[in-house]
């Protein structure tokens, strides 16, 4: 269902349009309350959804006959999908003992399909700003701000780095939204993945050395200076790069000889992260100090890991994505990672039998009392 289709356009009508393909429900329907019974829709609700797809085509002789433009990859999670669809509250596998208790709405199921439908095998979305996420799921703005918050206290995205239109920097990007894989809420739909939180020492390491790269260029100095959005989003920038080092060149860190730097600049140039600088010796420059910056915050979050490895000179593929602290410098970095090697690792197992304050502390979760008042939940 994707934005600028003429399918159907209020969050319930997308929700019901969703849940009927999920439970390939595509025969005919004798009755309608069972059919909202079925897809977790009160009779109101679903009523409504019902007309919006009558109104589009595709609901027809109470038939259903969606129709699909497929212009995007398929989905990595479709179990997870499935399962935040369809799940009733005793799936979810919440501990009682949380101080969030989860009850599913339309919307927050909604929001949730449609972020995984998007995310990378980590569970990392950021192909989608919030306009982007209006258009597919029918919420106002405002209302998009309050969902990722909701699930931002439920624990189910970790975190949300917001959208930035910079000057030297970035230009018009869209936000980068942390999907938290271990939550209970996705049983083994993110098999494998563990979490290993690193000290906050490491942290202000990385810090310092962001700081330094300031200074390569003036532009982007008093830009990020003035804006602390910026400096927020090269900071993610910055671990986001750190862990397709971590990711695609493990073995050759080791050696640090500077192996994968010239990739490195080329795929800073693609992503298009300086804009603009005073010329194009400068612009080189800052390109290289960035690509210096990265390398060597891989090869400090590397030797950290590496002393909660099993067997050091066991090289496999696998993969890491660095989190940023979404709770303040305090709280550290962790890094997700699906490889087993590793020693005093959180896992989902680990989750559902702790409270979120604990997921908070770890990493895996962001802190409501730092949102804006008018996003937090008011229960």
């Amino acid at each position: 269902m994707a934005a600028g289709t003429d399918g159907p356009t209020t969050p319930e009508g997308k929700f019901l349009a969703l849940s009927l393909c999920a439970k390939g429900l595509l025969g005919e329907f004798t009755s309608k309350p069972l059919l909202f019974k079925k897809t977790l829709m009160s009779l109101h609700l679903g009523r409504r959804a019902y007309k919006d797809l009558e109104r589009c085509g595709w609901i027809q002789d109470k038939m259903f006959k969606p129709e699909f433009r497929l212009s995007r990859n398929v989905s990595l999670h479709h179990d997870a999908q499935r399962h935040v669809i369809s799940c009733q509250k005793a799936d979810i596998g919440y501990l009682s003992v949380s101080s969030v208790d989860i009850e599913l709405s339309v919307n927050n199921r909604l929001l949730m399909a449609i972020l995984l439908d998007y995310a990378e095998e980590s569970g990392l979305v950021t192909t989608l700003g919030n306009a982007d996420i209006a258009g597919l799921t029918g919420f106002t703005k405002n209302q998009v701000m309050v969902q990722l918050q909701k699930m931002k206290e439920w624990g189910l995205i970790s975190g949300v780095i917001s959208g930035v239109t910079g000057t030297a920097l970035f230009g018009v990007a869209k936000n980068i939204i942390y999907i938290n894989p271990l939550h209970p809420l996705w049983g083994k739909s993110f098999a494998g993945w563990q979490a290993i939180p690193l000290p906050v020492s490491l942290w202000n390491d990385v810090d310092f050395r962001i700081n330094d790269f300031f200074k390569t260029s003036q532009r982007v100095f008093l830009e990020l200076g003035a804006r602390p959005e910026l400096r927020r989003r090269l900071e993610c920038y910055v671990l986001l790069r750190s862990s397709y080092f971590l990711t695609s060149h493990w073995s050759e860190l080791r050696l640090s000889q500077g192996y994968g730097l010239e990739k490195l600049e080329k795929i800073i140039v693609k992503d298009r992260v300086i804009k603009s600088t005073s010329g194009v010796v400068a612009m080189a420059i800052v390109i290289s100090s960035l690509s210096l910056l990265i390398y060597e915050i891989a090869g400090i979050i590397q030797k950290e890991l590496l002393t909660r490895k099993d067997d050091i000179d066991n090289d496999r593929s696998f993969r890491f994505l660095v989190l940023p602290p979404f709770s303040g410098q305090a709280q550290g970095v962790t890094v997700l990672t699906n490889s087993s090697d590793f020693v005093s690792v959180i896992d989902a197992s680990w989750l559902s039998k702790h409270p979120i304050r604990d997921w908070i502390s770890c990493g895996l979760a962001s802190d409501p009392k730092k949102a804006p008042k008018k996003y937090r939940s008011k229960k």
